[in-house]
């Protein structure tokens, strides 16, 4: 019989004093049909996976909602707040329990759940802008926008 070994973060806490990273994205990977709440394939997972493989931080990747929501016509959609609101609550408990040293917020729409809330990091955030901004926007700027992050790492 074999013995199967599920991750216990208890026993291996790879998080604690971690960096977090968090923002919004989703994919859907039309060619399997595979809806990804957090996709190797977008532009900005992308860069910021740059980022962490060029640094000697220990940096933790989090997407601020963990499912992939859909419309009725299942066309992928912007989380509503309320979705946002429930799984901010899921951050904030994840940001107790492994006490991040710095938590990097990408994009509006993540930054506007910690400048809410009352009972937020102060001193620890760090405000980007969503990096498939820049890839879209500023591609040029590409390079100047992961150091800037690497410098504040």
């Amino acid at each position: 019989m074999k013995k199967f070994i599920f991750f216990d973060s208890n026993k291996i806490n790879i998080w604690k004093n971690a960096i977090f990273f968090i923002w919004l994205s989703y994919k859907l990977d039309r060619e399997w049909n595979i809806l990804e709440a957090f996709s190797n394939k977008t532009a900005s997972w992308k860069i910021l996976q740059d980022i962490k493989d060029k640094s000697w931080k220990n940096i933790v990747m989090l997407n601020l909602v963990q499912w992939v929501p859909l419309d009725e016509n299942w066309k992928i959609r912007y989380p509503s707040k309320v979705e946002k609101e429930k799984w901010y609550e899921y951050i904030k408990w994840l940001i107790k329990k492994y006490n991040p040293e710095k938590i990097f917020l990408f994009g509006k729409q993540v930054q506007d759940m910690f400048i809410e809330d009352k009972n937020r990091c102060v001193g620890r955030l760090y405000f980007f802008e969503h990096p498939s901004y820049i890839s879209v926007y500023k591609k040029f700027k590409i390079e100047d926008y992961k150091k800037n992050i690497l410098d504040n790492l």
